[in-house]
């Protein structure tokens, strides 16, 4: 272990580190054309050979070399790594696009006598770009070696990692060389103040801190450091003019270009996707075509695959428990436990695929960030934080890591107030449940259901920001500013996005299973067991959790659940564990309760049975797409109607499914980001909305005889929020009259 090396990745947010990262290790991290989709630093061997190990760090545009209150966990990660010498060799990866801005972390990693081999990445673009980039002069200028590669399409890979163990090999032998001279009063300050062992970057990081002090150091009054302060202000400025100018001339030197397309194409395309009126819109637009195609090709893929399923882990098992004459508390663990829920979070894995792949298309392709800009405006009007854009996106997929992002959010408030926002966005789970209950109940109308809920998450999670602001809880962020890098539009990978796809679908489904077949197990023994201890031999109104859950239902009757509807009442208390648990709960009850008897029955007819079923759905595929040809009702859907659930309260069941108690991964995250306190404080304000929220719409539904609902319900949510907008604009100029007023009496 001690003769392996350690190399290190990293450059600016969208570089290509990850891309980078996966090429070489053989692994799948989540990339995208975005920044902020590393949060943490990662670890792998190298693909075929162990003499190294391989680090993929967050994104920084520069290591700090003051204080500041905006350095974020990762760059101060980034700084650490460096700081502490144990990376060997540093690929220092620059995009071709803006290679001008990224040499200044190469120039802070020469300047810390750190290791380098700049990586310039998507050489692939240089063409339609117009450009060249003359790497020896690169080189020379660094004294580092230079290698040009394209990660995304595996261009230059062979000799990048021949020239990492050749540089790995002569790293003690490589002279520490400063890429930068500045003028010659800093250039004498630099030497005075170095002490034996520091690097540049040290000496660089006192300076600095000391010129930040309330009381002047010594050296502000050399005649030359006075001179060069005067006309260039503080030290920390000449420094950065300094690198900043350098960089400049080396682009100018090794850059050749006679003009960009791309940028004609890309200023194009932002004339309708950042339009002031239309970028909204036309989000809201692609987030139904991600749903429609979800719901179409995802639930095509369910009904071919739901039939195999059903065979493999409940018919032939069922079949065999009664052919054989096993015991029946094995039969049930057997078929109702571990076959429900294998069936169940398998199923989930086709409409996660075809969602989580046009997710990635929509990533990859810069979209994303055209969105959190459009999104950005809305939430600045909203007086809402605009760095937590990149936070609440991730949140889309999984609550958690959309949490644990927001380690980058530089303010606590910040975090705070996106942390409680986080629970209403839509995550992969929650979307499963609607997707199944929609196609049921919905048929119809499958996709603009799915659209409902998602925008509804969204205005819910606005109003939530609103409310911390005027109640005091969070500092107000008028002064505030959100940068954000744009990224070139670029056509998405089909192998990537399909492997990216995959891995996220497989990942949720796997850790699903964790959680749904012990859960499956318990529920499928207690639905045969009595509150007095009796064993069932059938299911029933008799068992403990139907007794659990009709005792519960009067908790529920305000979102319209009834003591018929107990399975409804259990599983959302058993969605505290994880929401994907829900489907499985009901699939539990309502397999259980219409479970076949297949004793007579030959494993070929039941494998005829299975082949005629999907024959079927893909003689019908084209209904899928377009339900009003009035597709077929999935096979599961007889394991819901026998409730007989009016739709209105259906629909007012996934509202609160939407809107309540985060699941307990979720909880533990907001924790560990902020505080117990504000944990539990979205707790319940997220349980509170939900029978707000569930309760409002069934009332409003009931009454009403029109067929718009949901843009009704829409409208009163946005009229609402845009009401405290204003409440709060007229509080915090009320607020300032009054500073003001008590700064002209003192």
């Amino acid at each position: 272990m001690s003769s392996t090396k350690t190399v290190g990745i990293i450059g600016n947010p969208n570089v290509g580190k990850t891309y980078l990262f996966n090429r070489m290790t053989a692994c799948v991290g989540c990339v995208g054309n975005w920044a902020g989709v590393t949060s943490t630093t990662c670890e792998s061997r190298a693909c075929g050979d162990d003499s190294y190990r391989i680090l993929d760090l967050p994104g920084c545009y520069h290591l700090e070399e003051g204080h500041s209150i905006q350095t974020t966990e990762g760059q101060q990660e980034v700084a650490s790594w460096v700081e502490g010498n144990t990376v060997d060799l540093w690929l220092n990866v620059l995009d071709v696009n803006n290679l001008q801005q990224q040499l200044y972390l190469t120039i802070q990693l020469l300047e810390a006598n750190q290791q380098v081999i700049c990586v310039i990445n998507r050489i692939d673009l240089l063409a339609d770009m117009h450009k060249t980039v003359d790497i020896t002069a690169l080189s020379r200028f660094l004294q580092v070696p230079v290698v040009k590669i394209s990660a995304k399409l595996g261009l230059g890979m062979h000799s990048l990692q021949a020239l990492i163990k050749t540089t790995l090999v002569q790293a003690s032998q490589t002279p520490i060389t400063y890429p930068v001279t500045y003028p010659r009063a800093i250039e004498q300050l630099l030497s005075d103040q170095q002490i034996e062992g520091e690097s540049r970057w040290q000496v660089w990081r006192k300076l600095t801190q000391a010129d930040q002090q309330a009381i002047a150091p010594a050296w502000h009054f050399e005649p030359g450091i006075a001179e060069l302060r005067k006309t260039w202000g503080t030290i920390t400025d000449i420094m950065t003019l300094a690198r900043a100018n350098q960089c400049e001339q080396w682009c100018q030197t090794m850059i050749r270009s006679s003009g960009s397309e791309r940028k004609d194409h890309d200023k194009a395309l932002d004339k309708w996707f950042l339009h002031p009126w239309l970028g909204l819109p036309l989000f809201f637009l692609m987030m139904f075509a991600v749903f429609w195609l979800s719901m179409g090709c995802g639930q095509l893929l369910q009904a071919m695959l739901e039939p195999i399923l059903q065979l493999l882990t409940i018919k032939i098992p069922s079949m065999l428990c009664q052919q054989y004459a096993l015991p029946l508390w094995l039969e049930i663990i057997l078929v109702q436990g571990i076959g429900t829920a294998l069936v169940t979070a398998l199923s989930f894995f086709p409409i996660l695929l075809v969602m989580f792949f046009a997710l990635y298309w929509l990533e990859e392709s810069g979209y994303m960030t055209r969105a959190a800009v459009v999104m950005d405006r809305v939430m600045r009007q909203l007086d809402l934080p605009g760095e937590s854009m990149v936070a609440l996106v991730l949140g889309l997929g999984c609550n958690v890591p959309g949490i644990l992002a927001t380690r980058h959010i530089p303010k606590q408030t910040d975090k705070i107030v996106t942390a409680l926002m986080m629970p209403f966005m839509s995550c992969g789970a929650r979307l499963t449940i609607f997707a199944v209950f929609s196609s049921v109940f919905f048929p119809h109308q499958a996709a603009s259901v799915l659209f409902f809920l998602y925008v509804l998450g969204i205005m819910v999670a606005f109003i939530t920001g609103l409310l911390a602001r005027y109640c005091g809880l969070t500092e107000s962020q008028e002064q505030a500013h959100y940068l954000l890098e744009i990224p070139g539009y670029q056509w998405p990978s089909w192998s990537m996005g399909i492997q990216q796809a995959y891995q996220r679908s497989r990942r949720f489904v796997w850790r699903a299973l964790g959680v749904i077949v012990p859960v499956c197990i318990v529920l499928a023994l207690c639905n045969h067991i009595t509150y007095t201890g009796a064993f069932l031999t059938h299911p029933g109104e008799q068992s403990i959790l139907a007794w659990i859950g009709k005792a519960l239902s009067r908790v529920f009757y305000p979102i319209g659940l009834r003591a018929e509807h107990w399975p409804l009442v259990v599983s959302l208390c058993m969605g505290l564990l994880a929401k994907e648990v829900v489907l499985t709960t009901l699939s539990v009850f309502y397999t259980q309760m219409q479970a076949p008897v297949l004793q007579n029955t030959s494993i070929f007819v039941l494998i005829q049975d299975c082949g005629q079923e999907i024959l079927q759905h893909i003689m019908q595929a084209h209904t899928y797409f377009w339900p009003s040809l009035t597709a077929e009702m999935p096979a599961w859907s007889s394991y819901l109607n026998p409730q007989h659930i009016a739709p209105e309260v259906v629909m007012s069941y996934l509202i609160f499914t939407l809107l309540y108690f985060p699941c307990i991964s979720t909880l533990y995250a907001t924790a560990r980001q902020t505080s117990w306190r504000w944990a539990y404080v979205s707790v319940l304000w997220s349980t509170a909305v939900a029978y707000s929220c569930a309760a409002g719409y069934l009332y409003l539904r009931r009454v009403m005889t029109t067929q718009v609902w949901e843009v009704i319900i829409l409208a009163t949510v946005l009229l609402l929020g845009y009401m405290l907008k204003e409440r709060i604009k007229k509080r915090m100029a009320s607020r300032r009259a009054d500073d003001a007023s008590g700064q002209l009496s003192i």
